[in-house]
């Protein structure tokens, strides 16, 4: 009997529990037609929090897991300091040995993100001999950080934002235990699992269209796109938006932030909570961004007609 499920995984914590399950109530209401099965990575969480998760699990009749994920296998992965993230950051190397052996392939997905689209097509891409799906981060990274984790100046360096994992090809060739070696490398830390995974699987990664991990303040550069239609595609028909830099639960305007508190009240969550964020340091981030996509735009345009 073929199974049809979904396997969908995130990680969180009681910071961003609510924000989590936005998400996951985006892939609800955007993919009725499919059986979802979420995975959720957690170390401790409240029992309010909990609640939150069970009232979404029964609004859509759907099972959400929760993984205690015993933090002592990733005493010793490195941090940036400037860049304060939770140990949850570290979760997702270590799925293949979390999830059951008949969970063969999963998606990954960051809480800060909107699914907007089925995730049917994609779940079921072939990935053959590929460990991994995921997009070309928009950051060009500099010289001393592709040495670090051996990226030639050829090759490209994907967002762990949203990933498609082929469990099956990280358990044949011990992926994990790679993942976990390199976490706990001494070194300068640019982008923690992000930097890990790239340098274990850089080479066996499927780069997915723009579209499916679409950032909503960050600047990408025209060269990324092969085609105008594909730049259309990722300003008008995005699949997933990632939210970068501001967020649409902080105190400040935010794009999509309409969109995000529709899905809000769709979770049936009360008393949302919203950050405070520093206003000036917020909107130099929004303009100077603004700013870079209308001259990527101008360019785009150009390019349309002399190509």
């Amino acid at each position: 009997m073929i199974d049809n499920t979904i396997h969908v995984c995130c990680s969180t914590d009681d910071k961003y529990a609510q924000i989590c399950c936005v998400m996951l109530c985006s892939i609800f209401e955007n993919n009725k037609k499919n059986k979802i099965l979420v995975h959720i990575l957690i170390s401790h969480l409240s029992d309010e929090n909990r609640r939150i998760f069970i009232n979404l699990s029964e609004r859509y009749d759907t099972i959400i897991e929760l993984h205690t994920v015993n933090d002592s296998i990733l005493n010793g992965v490195k941090f940036n300091n400037s860049r304060k993230l939770s140990i949850s950051a570290y979760y997702r190397i270590l799925l293949s040995s979390i999830l059951a052996k008949d969970v063969t392939k999963v998606l990954y997905f960051d809480c800060d993100m909107l699914v907007l689209e089925d995730l049917l097509e994609i779940y079921n891409l072939d990935l053959q001999d590929y460990a991994i799906a995921a997009v070309e981060d928009a950051w060009p990274i500099k010289e001393e950080h592709r040495m670090q984790i051996l990226l030639s100046y050829s090759e490209r360096y994907f967002n762990s934002g949203f990933l498609v994992i082929n469990l099956d090809y990280w358990r044949n060739h011990d992926i994990e235990s790679q993942l976990l070696a390199f976490a706990k490398r001494e070194r300068y830390v640019y982008f923690h699992d992000q930097d890990a995974l790239n340098r274990v699987l850089g080479r066996h990664c499927f780069f997915l269209p723009l579209r499916w991990n679409c950032f909503s303040v960050a600047y990408r550069s025209y060269k990324q796109f092969i085609l105008y239609y594909d730049w259309i595609q990722y300003k008008r028909n995005p699949a997933i938006i990632h939210f970068t830099l501001i967020r649409p639960w902080c105190n400040l305007y935010s794009p999509y932030k309409r969109l995000y508190y529709e899905y809000v009240k769709k979770t049936g969550i009360q008393g949302f909570k919203v950050d405070r964020y520093p206003v000036l340091k917020g909107y130099y981030c929004i303009f100077s961004n603004m700013i870079k996509r209308m001259f990527a735009s101008f360019l785009m345009f150009i390019l349309r007609y002399v190509r």
